[in-house]
């Protein structure tokens, strides 16, 4: 058998009938079902959290002028955690206090909070009335606006009294470190450690160069005292102070002699040869006298006079005086090096009472530093609390709704027309695949 198979435009408009009776079906009843629906009026406000916090110093200009806009943070977590506030119980108890028409699960359903893509955080309620709408917007932003600001500022309220105590503290701590380090100098008789340290220093210098000259001059003294005493030791005690002399009675006689063997061998020469013995032993003779004779001194001494050797006094005199000096010089040299010690001594213990002392200052410096810093926080957080600062900023106020936001009788009625023309495209399909099995099974 040959069947004869229908376009869809073709089997459409033969049941053209079915697709508008439905098409109408469901565009009335979205009419009549919109016309039912309570209708559903819309506030937003719209707030953020600053990227940047707005500061006040009273020792830096850093943080008190502006150097870019207060633009909302894209920070994700904090925005998690103030999405977290709006959401918590106790933000919805205390709006549904404020506004006693609507209870805390109303306010559940029918307000919703999220993050816009600008990074605002929008506050949406959804009300029949526009007003009350309006007032559940205004209560949520205030609530949210003030339990930040609230719990920020009991922050700065306590820091405030933290403050305010460690000033008391380091204000006590500090009149005990100054009233200590003035017992301090009392019990020790200064009043500045640092010129007497100088002045002993200087002194301790002056007596050390004292001490190496008086012991080079030591041992010069030492070294001449040795050259006197050996010229001392090689000079006599006693010296002659007067003399007589007189002519040599032996070198008269011994002329005499002289003169006689002259005249003897003068005799032998006439009776005898040069060479003979007795001529010989004359000359010998003559020679022997003439050799004694060169030997004496034709003037002698008489008689002398011994008196002590003036020199032998003056290096005596001289070593004495030497002597002195060097036990002078050596007894000098002793008190000396005792000033240089009891110096030395009081320079130490100086200079361990200057390291004590300069312990004391630089704890009355810390002391007197945590206290101004103290003093400029303080002073910080009172300017700050009376400005009465806010956090959050609103650049979007809620506003009274002029129409329903809920329902919208035109996109209604647009769903209700393309669903009614897809449920009655897909039964004129149904009715006619129906149709083509029934007369198959005829056949």
């Amino acid at each position: 058998m040959n069947t004869n198979t229908k376009g869809p435009f073709q089997l459409f408009y033969e049941h053209i009938y079915v697709i508008v009776l439905v098409t109408a079906v469901a565009v009335i009843s979205a009419y009549f079902v919109t016309g039912s629906i309570t209708p559903q009026y819309r506030s937003q406000a719209r707030t953020y959290l600053p990227n940047a916090t707005d500061t006040v110093s009273l020792t830096s200009e850093a943080g008190n002028v502006p150097n870019s806009p207060l633009l909302p943070t894209a920070n994700p977590d904090f925005q998690s955690s103030l999405l977290g506030v709006l959401n918590a119980a106790d933000t919805r108890i205390l709006v549904a206090s404020n506004v006693p028409e609507r209870d805390s699960e109303w306010l559940k359903k029918n307000v919703e909070f999220k993050i816009d893509r600008y990074n605002l955080i929008t506050i949406t309620a959804f009300d029949p009335e526009p007003k009350m709408a309006l007032k559940v917007a205004n209560e949520y932003l205030r609530a949210f606006t003030n339990k930040i600001d609230d719990t920020t500022k009991q922050r700065a309220d306590g820091r405030q009294a933290t403050f305010a105590a460690g000033i008391t503290t380091s204000s006590k701590e500090l009149k005990g470190l100054e009233a200590g380090r003035l017992d301090f100098m009392r019990e020790h008789g200064a009043i500045d450690f640092t010129s007497e340290l100088a002045e002993l220093n200087s002194r301790q210098i002056e007596y050390q160069n004292r001490i190496t000259s008086n012991i080079t001059t030591l041992a010069g003294l030492v070294a001449q005292r040795i050259t006197m005493q050996s010229l001392l030791e090689a000079r006599p005690e006693t010296a002659e102070t007067s003399s007589t002399l007189v002519n040599n009675p032996l070198l008269e006689e011994l002329k005499r002699n002289l003169s006689t063997a002259n005249r003897e061998r003068v005799g032998l020469a006439l009776q005898f040869t040069p060479n003979h013995p007795d001529v010989i032993a004359k000359e010998k003779e003559i020679d022997s006298i003439g050799a004694e004779i060169a030997l004496m001194e034709e003037i002698v001494r008489g008689s002398s006079t011994l008196g002590p050797d003036a020199l032998h006094e003056d290096l005596q005199t001289r070593l004495v005086d030497l002597d002195l000096r060097v036990a002078a010089l050596t007894k000098q040299g002793e008190l000396y090096e005792d000033v240089l010690e009891t110096t030395k001594a009081r320079r130490l213990e100086l200079s361990l009472l200057q390291v004590e002392l300069e312990a004391m200052d630089a704890r009355i410096n810390n002391v007197r530093q945590t206290l101004t810093n103290y003093r400029d926080r303080k002073a910080e957080l009172d300017i700050y609390l009376s400005r009465n600062p806010t956090f959050l900023l609103t650049p979007e106020l809620p506003v009274e709704a002029a129409m329903p936001y809920l329902p919208i009788l035109w996109v209604n009625l647009l769903v209700a027309a393309i669903l009614g023309l897809s449920i009655s495209i897909v039964l004129v399909l149904i009715m006619a695949q129906a149709n083509a099995s029934q007369e198959k099974n005829l056949w």
